[in-house]
């Protein structure tokens, strides 16, 4: 018996086998070989390696030897490697994987798999979307394949958005801003923040106050989440004075007084009211007058300002009293010295200023007085004046040799000689006992006087002879009425 070894390779169920023939290397036999048979015939997967099998060969007489031959069974068939594509959500870190047996789909060997490997297994934020893996499969023979699958990667976790409230001051144009860098407090997401956005940035006026504000946060992969935060906008810039009234004086008769109102600028608009003092167009008392107005914005922001009106009331330059005079006394002028008052009434002169009793004649006369003042104002007022009746000018006749009488009763006298008071003489007659110029001063119930001529007593008297004595004299002395000289 002549045996050759043989390699048998493994079909795609897993079998093999042999023929004796295939074994059989040239055996003889003396006479004829009537058989040839195996030990073995059929090879699996168990077999896989080398395999002692015998040929025993048998002649036409019965005489039976064998020999033994090495069979390798051998498998060269690579596994059959079947995928599936898979889908994998990151986690909240950033990381996803598979495994080998979620990939595969069913691969098969025509022996028994050995092993199966991905060419990756984990992912993170940098993988998301399509990745080519491969599954090798390498069955007990050491047979490999592979196929590829195609691996999503997804990242469907939202982003965490952390908020902070703020407080925003507008400024001086009433505008005022924020970012989303601001609002952010720490927000996080398991790949990248790719966006930070606001769902308002910008403030004016009209959001003075409490405002929600979304911080809208988007990562690399699209998802999307917001948070609220509150933004507090405030004013805290005070309005601008930009015009007040001037203070002011004026006299009693313009007393209504019109004025502007104050204005202002600010950053969000002013009201301005009036909190002291009377409205434009008032009447305002004799005085001063403080207007004040206070100036405040809608975020009650203020500043006061105000101004004076001081109405000056009427006046005259000097006090008006009732006056009581003689009707023989000389002429009053009543202004005192000041201009820019005049009199009317009986018993005043054309220039406005004379009182003339001549011209009034006697009994109690109004005069009212017109002042113009330096404020443009006429102050009127009246006064009365008195005009007493005045006695006859006494006249002086001789009834005897020492005596002179006047010539009518007054009801009181005073003797003069030589422009000198003769005391005690206060009666109607007097009784002369010197030479010289006698006078006499008369009055009436109304205490009014009235002086007579010089009457020459025994000696001549004339012109040149008074005045070349070059003396004055003023009686009665002391006095507070009429005066004679």
């Amino acid at each position: 018996v002549v045996t050759q070894n043989l390699t048998v390779s493994l079909d795609a169920t897993g079998a093999g086998s042999i023929t004796a023939t295939q074994v059989d290397n040239g055996s003889t036999d003396n006479c004829t070989i009537s058989t040839r048979t195996l030990s073995k015939y059929s090879f699996d997967c168990s077999n896989v390696g080398a395999n002692t099998v015998y040929l025993i060969v048998t002649d036409v007489n019965g005489n039976v030897d064998s020999a033994s031959a090495v069979i390798t069974v051998q498998d060269v068939i690579k596994p059959t490697v079947v995928t599936q594509n898979l889908t994998v959500s990151l986690d909240a870190t950033g990381a996803g994987s598979i495994t080998a047996t979620q990939v595969d789909n069913g691969s098969t060997d025509n022996c028994t798999i050995s092993t199966r490997t991905l060419s990756k297994y984990s992912f993170d934020c940098s993988n998301v979307g399509a990745n080519t893996v491969y599954l090798i499969v390498t069955d007990v023979n050491g047979n490999v394949d592979s196929a590829s699958a195609v691996i999503t990667v997804q990242d469907v976790i939202k982003p965490t958005v952390v908020t902070q409230n703020l407080t925003v001051s507008l400024d001086a144009t009433g505008a005022g801003s924020i970012t989303a860098t601001q609002v952010d407090n720490g927000s996080t997401d398991n790949c990248t923040i790719a966006t930070r956005t606001l769902s308002k940035s910008s403030f004016d006026c009209s959001n003075v106050g409490a405002n929600t504000v979304y911080l809208i946060v988007t990562d690399v992969n699209g998802n999307v989440d917001s948070a609220s935060a509150v933004i507090t906008v405030q004013d805290v810039i005070k309005p601008t004075v930009v015009t007040t009234p001037n203070n002011i004086a004026l006299g009693y008769c313009d007393a209504k007084y019109t004025y502007p109102l104050p204005t202002a600028t600010d950053n969000c608009g002013v009201a301005i009211t009036q909190i002291a003092g009377l409205p434009s167009g008032s009447i305002f008392p004799v005085g001063i007058t403080t207007n004040t107005f206070e100036i405040k914005d809608p975020s009650g922001n203020s500043v006061t300002t105000s101004f004076t009106v001081d109405i000056r009331d009427r006046y005259l330059p000097f006090t008006l009293t009732d006056l009581s005079l003689c009707e023989n006394e000389s002429q009053l002028d009543l202004n005192q010295g000041f201009d820019k008052i005049t009199f009317s009434g009986n018993g005043m002169q054309s220039d406005g200023i004379t009182f003339n009793p001549l011209i009034s004649g006697s009994g109690a006369f109004i005069i009212r007085a017109s002042f113009l003042d330096s404020m443009g104002c006429t102050t009127s007022d009246q006064f009365n004046i008195e005009v007493r009746p005045s006695p006859e000018t006494p006249f002086i006749r001789r009834v005897a040799s020492d005596q002179i009488v006047t010539a009518i009763e007054y009801d009181n006298y005073q003797w003069y000689r030589n422009g000198t008071l003769l005391p005690g003489e206060t009666k109607q007659l007097y009784r002369a006992y010197e030479l010289g110029v006698y006078s006499v001063v008369v009055g009436n119930i109304e205490k009014c006087f009235a002086t007579s001529e010089g009457y020459c007593f025994g000696i001549h008297v004339n012109e040149e002879q008074v005045t070349n004595q070059g003396n004055v004299k003023v009686y009665p002395n002391p006095t507070d009425g009429v005066i004679f000289v």
